[in-house]
């Protein structure tokens, strides 16, 4: 049994390091012009103007709480679908989903209002 496992044991490493080997790719086969030079461009996207700014800082919080929100939705509805029957487990994970919901409605409402309050303080 000793040898068995000896043998395959070999046979594997053998095999593993003939596989390196065989995908190892040649040095000379690569480009001899050194690569093209690229620029970085503004993560921000566009112009740094502030409405750019306070635009895109807004969408990554909303886009972060919206996905809390989800997570807790989620949650909600594991806690309902393995409640097995218990009312007190039951209506507390159909309460997680209903909050979960009217968050996710004022995540929405926050993104409209203040998208309003950044245009106007930006263009008036």
């Amino acid at each position: 049994m000793a040898n068995k496992k000896k043998y395959i044991l070999i046979l594997s490493l053998f095999f593993s390091i003939s596989f390196c080997l065989f995908f190892a790719g040649s040095v000379a086969a690569g480009s001899s012009q050194p690569p093209e030079k690229k620029l970085l461009e503004n993560p921000l996207g566009g112009g740094t103007n502030i409405e750019n700014t306070m635009s895109s800082a807004i969408k990554v919080v909303l886009g972060l709480i919206g996905s809390v929100t989800l997570l807790v939705f989620i949650i909600g509805g594991v806690m309902w679908l393995t409640s097995g029957g218990n009312q007190q487990r039951v209506s507390m994970g159909t309460n997680t989903m209903l909050y979960a919901a009217v968050g996710i409605f004022v995540i929405f409402t926050a993104y409209f209002v203040l998208r309003v309050i950044i245009e106007g303080v930006t263009k008036g």
